[in-house]
């Protein structure tokens, strides 16, 4: 759980698109707003954002983020 959409953008969302493959790739070529929106939601019973997508979604929604 990620108490705000900055925490969860820094934490998960840009260290696995800096980390994956050989070729690092920058954040700025994605729109991470995009990602976010399609990965996470908010949970207001535990009053955070959690992850709705498993891994091949996340990576759907990082690749339909492209700039």
């Amino acid at each position: 759980m990620y108490v705000s959409k900055t925490d969860a953008i820094e934490q998960v969302i840009v260290p696995a698109i800096e980390a994956n493959g050989a070729e690092v790739a920058s954040r700025d070529e994605y729109d991470l707003d995009v990602i976010f929106d399609a990965t996470f939601e908010y949970s207001p019973e535990l009053g955070g954002y959690v992850s709705i997508a498993d891994h091949d979604e996340f990576w759907a929604a990082v690749q339909a983020a492209a700039k």
